[in-house]
This record gives structure tokens, C-alpha cells and sequence, in this order.
């Protein structure tokens, strides 16, 4: 539930100011010590670690958190590389790409030099928010099982 009102707080009021600040490591004054964020690299178009004694609104306390709050801005919302390789290219592999639409990793067969492209599926998913597994914001109400032995908890879901 975090991660789904983090977006929807990401996308309807900051519309991508958490994601485009200036983050940087500083000199620590006393009293305050460096810890470890993620904060969204512009260049890269991907979540980075830093080290920082910085606590603003650019930082983020988990990489989840940052692909979260920045995923329309990463490579995986790049469109997918057209398919087909010139005759002079080198034998095709099969790679994968997050497609965008979906929301998942797919598999395909892609020659040109694109970022949204990467060797397995494992990386296709840890750079790629939720690829593959579907977006935790989208999932139906789970009711559980009833409890034997213990009282039952409440619980919370999305509702879309």
C-alpha cells in the first residue's frame, strides 16, 4: 500500500520534481551523518545509490522507492526497438525489454544499440519497476484464509 500511494502521490502533485532535483553528496556539518539514499539519475535514466547527508526531497530511502516514484522517466518507458536486423548486422540473441504497456519483461530478438534492452530477464526486472511480476497497485483484493489459532488482523489493499 506505501508504494501505491507513493505514486499516485509522485505523479499527481510532483509530476516529476522528485526526480529532477539536484542531489549530490556534500560535506557533512557536525551533527549530521552521511547515510546511504537513491536518488534518480537524470543521465542514466536509472536509480543510483548515494552517500549523502542531504535529506530532501530528491532522495529516496529505497531503490523501490525511487523506480516507484520515477519509472515513467527510465530507460524501460523508452519505446521498444523496432524488430529486424539489417543483413550485415551480427547473428541476432534474444534479449529483453520492458514493455511499457504491459508492464512486464518480454522476450525478443533485438539488434539495434537501444536502452531498453537488456541480457536476461533478472535484469530486465531489477531495473524496471515491477517487470514482470505486475505493478502491486494493480493486484485484487487478497481476503486470505480464515485464522485458526490467532485473532484476525485487518488488512489493506489499493482500490483502483
Amino acid at each position: 500500500l506505501f508504494f501505491c500511494i507513493l505514486e499516485a502521490f509522485a505523479a499527481d502533485l510532483w509530476e516529476g520534481d522528485l526526480c529532477f532535483g539536484n542531489s549530490s553528496s556534500t560535506t557533512c556539518t557536525a551533527g549530521n551523518r552521511r547515510t546511504e539514499h537513491w536518488t534518480f539519475d537524470i543521465v542514466n535514466q536509472t536509480c543510483v545509490n548515494i552517500t549523502t547527508c542531504l535529506n530532501d526531497q530528491t532522495v529516496f530511502p529505497t531503490k523501490l522507492e525511487c523506480q516507484a516514484a520515477c519509472k515513467y522517466y527510465t530507460l524501460c518507458y523508452e519505446p521498444r526497438a523496432v524488430t529486424g536486423c539489417a543483413p550485415q548486422s551480427k547473428r541476432p540473441e534474444p534479449t529483453w525489454y520492458f514493455n511499457s504497456d504491459t508492464e512486464q519483461c518480454e522476450q525478443d530478438i533485438i539488434c539495434a544499440n537501444v536502452r531498453n534492452k537488456f541480457a536476461t530477464k533478472r535484469e530486465c526486472r531489477q531495473e524496471c519497476p515491477y517487470g514482470g511480476i505486475g505493478h502491486p497497485c494493480h493486484l485484487e483484493e487478497d481476503v486470505g484464509r480464515p485464522c485458526k489459532r490467532s485473532k484476525p488482523s485487518t488488512r489493506w489493499y489499493w482500490n483502483k
